[in-house]
């Protein structure tokens, strides 16, 4: 039996659960805050945006804080995400102290509308991530109005309980879920079930999927094939390999995980339709 209908049969049974619809925010100057958008709108279809993903490494304790340093590292990452200039941007591993900075920057609050933001008390008003159970989370950008915007969550089998984050846009309903899959190569199996359930309920057509999805291995390549996505990756992009885990590039990988000596592309844009 094909891989994907024998999952099929299995995610049909499982409990994932989309929420009812969230609100994203948008900026208000004249208030001077951000404030949840009052309804949804869909624009026209484009034929053409741009998208990206990002993870931007969450804080670390252990003293290796002297070594990421993530305040310093955090103000870079916010100028390159800007200088991207994307239509809509996933984020993985945010953190209060990224949120924060990225909803207090002045290109962010004229161009975007945000999945969630952060409070005086370093939570979440929307959510979308418990900052009192988790370190990090997803957070979905975008300079496009939402038409519609929700958290998945996986089923109790696939082992991950943070949210990932799914906005609709335009009036043909594109899907676009901010992901981030289970870590580790000896978590494979388990990745299998995490992209089945995201194919599985989300939506037929339309749909793209990105984000740090730990793609370890080169069967888990079979695996997103199988369930009819396509890597965006591969006819876009001009560099073959697309390193987003890259040791020979990356020094401050070493620093933090001494034994690591790879080079992977963990980080994906999928699509269907």
């Amino acid at each position: 039996m094909p891989f994907f209908k024998k999952l099929l049969g299995q995610v049909s049974t499982r409990e994932c659960l989309l929420s009812q619809a969230i609100r994203p925010f948008s900026f208000n100057a004249l208030e001077n805050k951000w404030n949840q958008i009052e309804s949804f709108e869909s624009v026209e279809t484009s034929n053409q945006f741009r998208i990206a993903t990002h993870n931007v490494l969450k804080t670390w304790g252990w003293g290796l804080e002297g070594v990421v340093r993530s305040t310093e590292r955090y103000n870079k990452e916010v100028e390159v995400l800007r200088n991207i200039d994307a239509d809509v941007i996933g984020l993985n591993e945010v953190t209060p102290l990224f949120l924060s900075l990225l909803q207090d920057q002045d290109w962010v609050k004229e161009k975007y509308f945000l999945s969630d933001v952060v409070d005086g008390e370093n939570q979440t008003v929307n959510g979308t991530i418990d900052f009192a159970q988790f370190e990090f989370g997803n957070i979905l950008m975008s300079r496009i109005p939402f038409s519609s915007l929700q958290t998945f969550q996986h089923s109790s089998e696939a082992r991950l309980e943070r949210k990932q984050i799914v906005g609709t846009f335009f009036k043909n309903e594109t899907t676009i879920c901010a992901s981030h899959l289970l870590a580790r190569e000896k978590n494979h199996e388990m990745r299998k079930i995490q992209l089945a359930e995201l194919s599985h309920h989300l939506s037929k057509e339309n749909l793209i999927i990105l984000g740090d999805l730990n793609i370890y291995l080169e069967s888990e390549n079979e695996t997103i094939a199988s369930l009819g996505l396509n890597d965006l990756w591969k006819p876009t992009a001009g560099d073959p390999n697309g390193y987003s885990w890259d040791t020979l590039c990356n020094p401050l990988i070493k620093k933090i995980m001494f034994w690591q000596n790879r080079r992977m592309r963990l980080d994906r844009i999928l699509s269907r339709g």
